[in-house]
């Protein structure tokens, strides 16, 4: 795969990390596929913190953005996601 192509990957998988809906159907197959189970809040339990369907979702693309354009994370997940709802609210997307 060229750079151009992993590139042009990683911009796709940017649009979940901004699509609510899209963020919530990934986070729903990955949690089915690895068999997570929902603690009672319906949220699952992670290593950088409770996530919904869509934090998963979002949480996930991310990874796979980052591994692709070859950078490392600069911040934690946390981070990230107060990074990326700050965004969508700039954008007067409302969560």
């Amino acid at each position: 795969m060229t750079k151009e192509q992993m590139i042009a990957h990683a911009r796709a998988l940017q649009e979940i990390v901004s699509d609510e809906e899209m963020a919530r159907r990934v986070g729903e197959q990955i949690a089915q596929l690895l068999q997570l189970k929902r603690k009672r809040n319906g949220r699952y339990d992670t290593s950088g913190g409770d996530k919904t369907d869509c934090g998963l979702g979002r949480t996930v693309a991310r990874v796979i953005a980052d591994t692709l354009t070859d950078s490392t994370p600069s911040m934690t997940a946390r981070e990230a996601d107060k990074r990326d709802l700050q965004a969508l609210g700039a954008w007067g997307i409302q969560r």
